[in-house]
């Protein structure tokens, strides 16, 4: 058996020369150039790896929430899902309790809706919407989180339209004409 020789590993001296032999030739922006890179890989390794790692965790929080599991099934013909998709919504004569959670959204973000338009249609035999158009006055971040909150607490509910106006540029509330809509089951 022949024995392998192993360079010997360089001494400190002679790694810090290479170092600055490395400096010399890359000059002062390959330095700054080289620094960045560093960063921005340290950047990458402690920001977006951790952050990739929660979106995968969402997105599987999110498959199995039981509405999206039924329809995100691929053994289920699109047919049969548009015909399930009614009895995800809520009954018609759970319209109060809805429409509490859209008040306490209100509430909770310091609004007030009391004045608007209110309007019970029927979109087929199975389904019926609830259509809310109201004005706000509101700050910017008070109205986005109560779109944000309600949206969140009442699944069936969309925001069909919004338009914002300001008095002045100064002013710090904001005129603002709210239009949803809230999917219910007929039944």
């Amino acid at each position: 058996m022949t024995a392998i020789a192993v360079p010997p590993l360089p001494s400190l001296a002679a790694l810090r020369w290479q170092v600055r032999r490395l400096a010399t030739g890359l000059g002062l922006s390959g330095m700054v150039g080289l620094g960045v890179l560093i960063l921005s890989a340290a950047y990458g390794v402690m920001t977006l790896m951790p952050l990739s790692r929660e979106l995968a965790d969402l997105r599987q929080t999110a498959m199995q929430a039981p509405a999206v599991a039924s329809f995100a099934s691929s053994k289920v013909e699109p047919a049969d899902q548009l015909r399930a998709l009614p009895q995800t919504f809520p009954r018609r004569i759970e319209l109060l309790k809805w429409l509490d959670r859209l008040h306490q959204a209100a509430t909770d973000n310091q609004l007030q809706i009391d004045l608007g338009d209110y309007k019970l249609a029927s979109a087929n035999p199975s389904i019926q919407t609830f259509q809310l158009n109201f004005p706000v006055k509101a700050t910017y971040a008070q109205l986005r989180g109560f779109l944000a909150q309600a949206l969140s607490d009442n699944p069936s509910l969309s925001l069909d339209q919004i338009s914002f106006r300001r008095q002045n540029v100064n002013d710090a509330l904001l005129d603002a004409q709210v239009s949803m809509t809230l999917f219910l089951r007929a039944e």
